[in-house]
């Protein structure tokens, strides 16, 4: 079991499912009743990039994700050809959906090259990662519904919170971003006042985007139980956002 639970959190499917989901979540409430290739590019594309930056900085990642990184050294080469098959599913996923999705996807990419030099500017990566999230999760679903702008907005105001309270939860652990000034205490409860806003919101979003309300929702209890082991928080944070989008993917009508 532990042997399962440590493929999920440390290889990159964890997280990388939890794009997927969104995507999802988000395409239906755009009003796509067969979402695919959103989720799918979100999902392939997430996964190839995480499995690229912990395959680059395993050296340095070996202090503050010891368990993690051992994972990966011990399957570096499964995980370097996954991640390549992942890198070509994305790349089909975009063509198919056209230039917009390019975009996105090469914006992406671009981050997720120069994360290991972004994530050393203190106070900056929640908000990078948060921004790069909702290109993709929020992006792409658009990208393929045409979505109207102030559909777009409520999305990312819905979602926004609980993406930049999971970053935000992450970085204290790492002693990263804001932890740095204000302590992980406080960077935490920073984390739950923005996962209860974006909760909140929900109550005066249109209908159709209200669902997603229900992903901050979930992020919150889970960053009350949060401890800060490895394992635990990959699965239960990460697995509060996959939980929150799939209670806003069935339908209250």
């Amino acid at each position: 079991m532990l042997r399962l639970l440590d493929a999920l959190a440390f290889s990159g499917i964890w997280v990388a499912s939890a794009a997927a989901a969104l995507a999802v979540a988000a395409s239906l409430a755009f009003g796509d009743a067969r979402p695919l290739l959103a989720p799918l590019l979100a999902f392939s594309g997430t996964f190839a990039i995480y499995s690229l930056d912990r395959l680059r900085d395993s050296d340095r990642d070996v202090t503050s994700a010891p368990r993690r990184t051992a994972f990966v050294v011990r399957h570096r080469r499964s995980l370097a050809t996954c991640a390549a098959l992942a890198a070509i599913a994305a790349a089909g996923s975009a063509l198919a959906i056209g230039p917009d999705a390019i975009a996105i996807a090469l914006a992406a990419g671009i981050v997720g090259v120069l994360h290991r030099r972004l994530k050393r500017l203190t106070g900056f990566k929640p908000g990078y990662i948060t921004a790069i999230w909702l290109l993709t999760v929020v992006g792409l679903p658009a990208a393929v519904t045409g979505a109207t702008r102030g559909s777009i907005l409520w999305a990312c105001a819905l979602i926004g919170p609980a993406l930049l309270a999971n970053a935000i939860a992450f970085t204290a652990r790492d002693r990263e971003g804001a932890s740095v000034w204000i302590g992980e205490r406080r960077a935490l409860m920073l984390a739950r006042i923005y996962a209860t806003t974006g909760a909140l919101l929900g109550c005066v979003a249109p209908v159709a985007l209200a669902p997603l309300a229900l992903v901050p929702l979930a992020t919150l209890p889970a960053l009350c139980a949060w401890r800060g082991s490895e394992r635990s928080a990959l699965l239960l944070v990460d697995g509060a956002l996959i939980a929150g989008a799939l209670a806003a993917c069935v339908p209250l009508r």
